[in-house]
């Protein structure tokens, strides 16, 4: 069984797949049951911070929210994240998704981290010179602080499996460089963004 949690701010672009099994039923819940919370970042343009739990402890964090907006870590410790290690997966460089990890890795205990290749901040057009600035400082304090607190690195590929306890996640697509796919690519950071399928291997929903 998958038992969604709604807040306004329920994720659109960061290409997370979620299809349930049967009817969307929240009312019967039990403790091995799959959680995925769409955290409430209460601004809009702030960018998306989803929590996936498996009902026995483990969770990640996907993306970070807007480093301007501080309810991630309002959240975080609300519901009892400073007491307990999670991991934490950023799916693209923009800083409305990546933009407080560097903190939360600082503040929390992060045990892993799942992130992108940095190959796309290095585009070598004259026309995207500099393009890319801001997410190459995000993605600099992020590795550095990953370094600082020891957070074991993992780079999203195409076919990875990500553990969440009971839960596992099969990365679909994540462009590691968009020189081997199109302009488009280049242009738009979005359009890298990881794509994951995560499934219930108690339930057997994904």
């Amino acid at each position: 069984m998958v038992r969604l949690k709604w807040f306004t701010g329920w994720l659109l672009s960061a290409a997370i797949l979620f299809a349930v099994s049967g009817s969307w039923a929240c009312a019967r819940t039990s403790p091995d049951t799959m959680v995925i919370t769409a955290i409430d970042l209460q601004a809009e343009n702030t960018g998306e911070a989803t929590m996936i739990s498996d009902g026995y402890g483990k969770s990640l964090l996907v993306d970070s929210g807007d480093n301007k907006n501080r309810s991630i870590f309002d959240w975080l410790d609300v519901n009892g994240y400073k007491k307990k290690e999670f991991d934490t997966l950023i799916t693209h460089w923009h800083d409305d998704h990546a933009g407080n990890t560097a903190e939360i890795i600082r503040r929390y205990k992060v045990g892993t981290l799942y992130l992108p290749t940095l190959e796309y901040l290095d585009v070598d057009y004259p026309e995207y010179q500099g393009h890319y600035d801001y997410e190459k400082t995000v993605a600099q304090d992020v590795l550095k602080a990953a370094k600082e607190c020891g957070t074991k690195l993992v780079y999203l590929e195409k076919g990875l499996t990500i553990n969440v306890g009971e839960v596992t996640g099969e990365v679909l697509y994540c462009s590691d460089c968009p020189l081997k796919e199109n302009w488009y690519a280049v242009q738009h950071v979005n359009t890298q963004s990881a794509a994951i399928m995560f499934e219930d291997r108690k339930s057997g929903s994904a």
